[in-house]
């Protein structure tokens, strides 16, 4: 429960941070940087602190290639573009239909059972978030973001992100079902590829001159690089040697309530008491949900 929370709150935190960088750097630069950045720390901790002699199976590559393009690249560039026109607190809650795509993809890639006690898990913990989409955070203030908003174009491309970064970790969830792949390996590797063709799609569409203030930028995409590509995606993929891409999928619904705490402290945007209604409801039925897997784990 509290690495499903850690994954929440970091979810929540890296979107706060990613809002910040936006102001100080042009997006794609954004991604670039911090994935090269990310990607080189986590290949370089693994070879002083790890260092087992890896040889990726010709068999994986495949899964090596849909991590690094879905479930890095495509993912991180549909999200930093939505971004600009969203709010922190609305991207985390578009965030929330994750369990969804989890359990659709789950079910057609992985073959994961989806009992009447997990559907009702799903469900008390979904209840809490009915009334938090009654509130309209304020859009971003710009004649761009008005224009795109209209057509809903910022949602639509969040949620695709969205869905090709489950698609990205389906194929991590079956890496680490192999255990022949440290998760620091599989993420500094899928990291720093996924950096390199982000930054030569910046240059191609940015531009040379991408940063807007130095110091600031590199403060606030050094705290992205710890909370977002260091912290959250090394958690989230421990995690999934234990528990299914759809359990760990479902914690992140504890993401709006936090995320309305860090957009409001730190981007003062409108803070609502509704947001804190899923941090009672979620415990709830994350338990139900837990129990049903452990009892499905232990029968099989």
């Amino acid at each position: 429960m509290y690495g499903l929370l850690a994954v929440a709150t970091l979810t929540a935190l890296s979107f706060t941070l990613t809002k910040t960088c936006l102001l100080y750097a042009k997006p794609l630069f954004i991604v670039s940087f911090r994935l090269i950045t990310a990607g080189s720390i986590l290949l370089i901790l693994y070879n002083f602190f790890v260092r087992p002699r890896i040889r990726i199976n010709r068999a994986h590559r495949h899964l090596f290639a849909t991590i690094f393009f879905f479930g890095i690249y495509l993912a991180a560039l549909l999200n930093i573009w939505s971004l600009q026109y969203l709010t922190s607190i609305k991207a985390t809650f578009i965030n929330n239909l994750g369990p969804f795509f989890a359990i659709v993809l789950s079910y057609f890639l992985l073959g994961e059972r989806m009992t009447k006690k997990k559907w009702l898990g799903l469900t008390i913990g979904l209840i809490g978030i009915i009334p938090i989409f009654t509130v309209q955070p304020a859009p971003v203030n710009t004649s761009k973001a008005f224009f795109w908003s209209s057509f809903h174009i910022p949602e639509i491309v969040a949620m695709s992100s969205l869905l090709s970064y489950y698609y990205g970790w389906i194929a991590m969830r079956k890496l680490m079902q192999t255990k022949l792949y440290s998760p620091i390996y599989v993420s500094g590797i899928c990291m720093f590829a996924g950096g390199i063709l982000m930054a030569y799609t910046s240059l191609f569409f940015e531009g040379w001159e991408a940063i807007f203030n130095r110091e600031k930028f590199l403060l606030f995409s050094g705290l992205l690089v710890l909370v977002s590509d260091i912290s959250l995606f090394n958690t989230y993929a421990y995690l999934l040697k234990s528990y299914t891409v759809t359990f760990v999928s479902f914690g992140l619904l504890m993401a709006p309530a936090i995320g309305s705490i860090f957009g409001t402290l730190f981007l003062k945007e409108p803070f609502y008491y509704v947001y804190l209604i899923p941090l009672v409801t979620m415990p709830i039925g994350l338990y139900i949900f837990y129990k049903e897997e452990q009892r499905l784990q232990q029968d099989t």
